[in-house]
């Protein structure tokens, strides 16, 4: 059962959410994001914050009008 904890440090699946929601949206906002995910707005923030460090997904544009785009490796 998930009720939105990670355990045992498994954030992948929360970070495969927001991937695929980025794929299906690329210019969805974090309060959209945070709203469909029911993923508070600073656990958004971390994520994208990692998945952007990794080099999964980068911004094109300005936040206000960009999109985002998946690096697939």
């Amino acid at each position: 059962m998930n009720n939105g904890k990670s355990f045992n440090g498994d954030e992948n699946g929360d970070e495969k959410l927001v991937l695929k929601m980025l794929m299906e949206q690329p210019n969805i906002t974090a309060k959209e994001l945070s709203i469909l995910s029911s993923f508070s707005m600073r656990k958004i923030s971390r994520i994208v914050k990692r998945l952007r460090e990794s080099g999964k997904i980068i911004r094109i544009g300005s936040d206000r009008k960009g999109y985002w785009k998946i690096n697939e490796k």
